[in-house]
């Protein structure tokens, strides 16, 4: 009996320690304004280090191009990335936490141009996921710019129709340029799951798991919706002048 308890006991510690938490983790991610604005400033970034001091490791950030962000993970060059969605992921073996946020676009026109997405010329930034609702619209004609600033300058000067972008960061893009013909639509296109996408396998599954756990925590605690709280203000405030006008 001696012998069978000590080999559950050793059975047990090797089970425990082959999905233990690494001490460090090394994320990837790409600059989105207001979210990501460096390795250590935005909402995004406030979150990891929320989760760095719940699990009690070491997380490193590294802002890459948002391509290379994710050819790094695919390549095993990062432990996972962030934010992720399953635009990114269908064809892909990986771990999912839970969402920590949900990614809601809106499109962005001139004023006085109808808001109608249909039949339009419409501004993308490159690497940024964007659901199928809108990439399988056949009546849209898409053109690809680096960064949200790109898209919107493209707009000012009547080079596109329109410019698909998620509701906050865009809105903060905009005020930075300081663009007074174009305004939001309150009009939501479309809505999708935002978590960290974690590699494969038993360490992966820990990582994933801890990192769910720390997420779950922050948002019964209230932290994470306090962490958005400014940017969903704004866009509160943007749709609604927008509905009354």
């Amino acid at each position: 009996i001696m012998l069978f308890v000590k080999k559950v006991i050793i059975y047990t510690l090797l089970t425990l320690s082959s999905f233990a938490l690494p001490k460090k983790v090394v994320l990837g991610t790409f600059l989105i304004p207001r979210y990501v604005q460096s390795s250590t400033k935005g909402e995004f970034i406030e979150i990891v280090k929320k989760i760095e001091k719940e699990l009690g490791i070491e997380i490193e950030i590294r802002v890459l191009p948002a391509k290379r962000a994710v050819q790094a993970f695919n390549i095993g060059e990062i432990d996972g990335y962030f934010p992720s969605l399953d635009y990114y992921n269908e064809k892909l073996d990986i771990n999912k936490t839970r969402a920590f946020y949900y990614k809601k676009d809106f499109l962005f026109h001139r004023i006085g141009d109808s808001p109608n997405i249909d039949n339009k010329k419409i501004c993308l930034t490159s690497g940024y996921a964007y659901s199928k609702k809108v990439l399988k619209n056949k009546t849209l004609n898409f053109i690809h710019a680096k960064e949200q600033s790109n898209c919107l300058m493209m707009l000012s000067r009547k080079r596109v129709d329109g410019f698909i972008s998620e509701g906050p960061s865009g809105l903060t893009a905009l005020k930075k340029l300081a663009l007074r013909n174009i305004k939001m639509s309150p009009n939501l296109i479309s809505s999708m799951d935002v978590y960290f996408a974690i590699k494969k396998g038993k360490d992966g599954q820990a990582i994933a798991k801890e990192f769910s756990r720390a997420i779950d925590k922050l948002k019964r605690s209230g932290e994470l919706e306090k962490i958005f709280s400014d940017a969903n203000r704004d866009l509160k405030r943007t749709i609604s002048k927008t509905t009354m006008n």
